[in-house]
């Protein structure tokens, strides 16, 4: 997914708290890896970490291929649930990418639009 930088909010054990935005939208995340240049756009990679319950941190939605703050200090990042397996591993596509997510409990079906809920979310640096 291509970011781009907009500022550097604080430097934390881990990499740097960053606002970020994109053609989905905006937020706040962890830059893990170098600090990373302001108004600089990367190719980077979203993970959640944790394992979300569905109905608690993942919920049906009307809208999708969005990122954005939510009101209780989370981020919402909305998309299509594409699979799911067995063990609670499913991906979610927001447009041209995937998020790779751990979950728990009865999902929704593949193919649902969805929002999973997340307190933190952490972006790498991918070089194509």
């Amino acid at each position: 997914m291509r970011v781009t930088i907009e500022k550097i909010i604080k430097n934390i054990e881990n990499g740097y708290k960053v606002y970020f935005s994109n053609q989905y939208g905006n937020a706040t995340a962890i830059w893990n890896g170098d600090k990373p240049l302001i108004s600089k756009e990367y190719y980077a990679e979203i993970e959640v970490t944790g394992v979300l319950i569905w109905e608690k941190d993942i919920f049906k939605s009307d809208k999708i291929n969005r990122i954005e703050e939510l009101e209780n200090g989370k981020v919402g990042l909305y998309g299509v649930l594409e699979s799911i397996e067995d063990d609670g591993y499913a991906v979610v596509r927001i447009g041209d990418s995937i998020l790779a997510i751990e979950t728990q409990d009865i999902p929704l079906k593949i193919n649902s639009c969805v929002m999973v809920s997340a307190e933190n979310i952490l972006l790498y640096k991918v070089d194509y």
